[in-house]
């Protein structure tokens, strides 16, 4: 009788432990929320490129350089006009000055002899060009179909004075002191003609090897019964 009912509790103990294990096997998963796995993801895109496509399309891009203008159709046409003319290319020429001008007729103020111009204020340039130390100073309308170069377009500009040379303006006066002489010339003492025994002169001279070292315009030269090679 205690085996009968020793087997009968051990039948039933697996038998309940098999419903329990059967229960479990077969109930349905519950899968995580859809808030849950957004909020997941935006966790995961800290410091990340941002999850929103719109978001990363916002991305400010770097500008490029918008400094550079080109030059105006008048101011083509003015490098044009100047090359065919003076026999050199368009951009040769060093663009020095733009101003805006009102002509007084459709000529620009410029009228060749017997040329028929109509009566009309001309809105247009001043154009300065440079080549080469001149100045070209050309007349456009404001589209630079009529271009017009001034009767005293070609301007020489002043040769700038060589480096490391006096600018002798008191050269060869008598002098006491070097103040008395331009800067950098100096007051140099000597005897005339008589020697140590005649009086001794002073005046204004450059002291000189060759004629490289003398200003613009002056020679390098020996002045016996004066103050020897000097500039004159």
């Amino acid at each position: 009788m205690k085996t009968y009912m020793l087997i009968t509790i051990i039948i039933a103990t697996l038998a309940v432990m098999t419903l329990v294990i059967f229960n479990y096997v077969m109930q349905p998963r519950v899968l995580p929320s859809t808030e849950y796995f957004k909020a997941f993801r935006e966790s995961r895109n800290v410091n990340q490129e941002p999850a929103d496509p719109e978001v990363a399309s916002t991305t400010p891009s770097v500008p490029g350089d918008t400094n550079t203008q080109p030059e105006s159709q008048a101011v083509v046409a003015a490098r044009v006009y100047a090359a065919r003319i003076h026999g050199f290319n368009a951009q040769d020429f060093e663009l020095l000055e733009v101003t805006e001008k009102a002509w007084p007729d459709s000529c620009l103020g410029l009228a060749k002899p017997e040329e028929m111009c109509a009566q009309v204020i001309m809105p247009g340039y001043e154009i300065r060009l440079q080549l080469k130390g001149n100045v070209y100073v050309y007349r456009a309308n404001e589209s630079g179909t009529v271009i017009r170069e001034q009767s005293s377009g070609i301007v020489t500009l002043p040769e700038p004075p060589k480096t490391g040379q006096p600018t002798v303006t008191k050269l060869h006066r008598s002098c006491r002191l070097d103040s008395d002489c331009d800067p950098g010339v100096p007051c140099l003492g000597y005897y005339g003609i008589a020697g140590s025994q005649g009086p001794q002169f002073a005046s204004c001279e450059i002291r000189c090897a060759s004629d490289s070292e003398c200003p613009s315009g002056l020679t390098c030269g020996t002045i016996a019964d004066g103050p020897g090679r000097v500039c004159y």
